[in-house]
């Protein structure tokens, strides 16, 4: 939960936070004041407040200038329109796209020593996806796949070979995809048989 204490205290000095999931954020009334303080313009000292339901007698409390607050959202799940238009206010949104054919994901696949069969498959196969995806009059590009399927922990990629690949279309891609084409599970079917191809 975000909260006017965690905000002060804990991050004023890391000069960053991150809100998983803006949407689901509540601002209730003990950090009414925060959801005020979050304004580009009321960053300072000179803005700072007594929240409502103080702790002590002397509390105070404002938004350090050296704090940025980013906030993630995942608009596939239709809750952006949850999100109160005050809030949406205090926030720049910037959207990003999963992009498998840059050379940056390339080179950072390679790098890791993954296969070139392997990674030329992963990007040729997922862009199409994605193009297909975007281009699904029921989806649309908000549906698009990203990397994170494909970003394994570790610095040596090596040992993740065709069954890894496999595995992940078996039982994270292949599930999403009979989710979003629920009413055509052909489609779906032949869209993950695809993949495993």
């Amino acid at each position: 939960m975000l909260s006017v204490k965690s905000l002060h205290t804990d991050y004023a000095a890391a000069g960053g936070h991150v809100v998983n999931a803006v949407q689901d954020v509540s601002f209730d009334v003990p950090d009414g004041e925060l959801f005020t303080l979050l304004e580009a313009d009321k960053r300072r000292t000179k803005y700072e407040m007594t929240p409502l339901y103080r702790r002590t007698v002397a509390e105070i409390f404002h938004v350090p200038e050296n704090l940025f607050v980013v906030g993630t959202m995942n608009i596939a799940g239709r809750s952006l329109a949850l999100v109160d238009y005050a809030l949406r206010r205090r926030f720049a949104f910037v959207t990003l796209e999963p992009r498998f054919g840059d050379d940056m994901f390339r080179k950072w696949l390679t790098d890791r020593h993954m296969s070139d069969a392997l990674s030329n498959k992963i990007i040729a196969r997922m862009t199409a996806l994605n193009n297909q995806i975007a281009q699904d009059p029921h989806l649309g590009k908000e549906f698009c796949i990203g990397h994170s399927f494909f970003c394994p922990e570790g610095k040596d990629f090596s040992e993740h070979d065709e069954d890894w690949n496999r595995e992940i279309v078996r039982t994270e891609i292949g599930p999403l995809l009979n989710e979003y084409w629920y009413d055509n599970r052909d489609k779906a079917q032949g869209v993950i048989e695809e993949l495993l191809r």
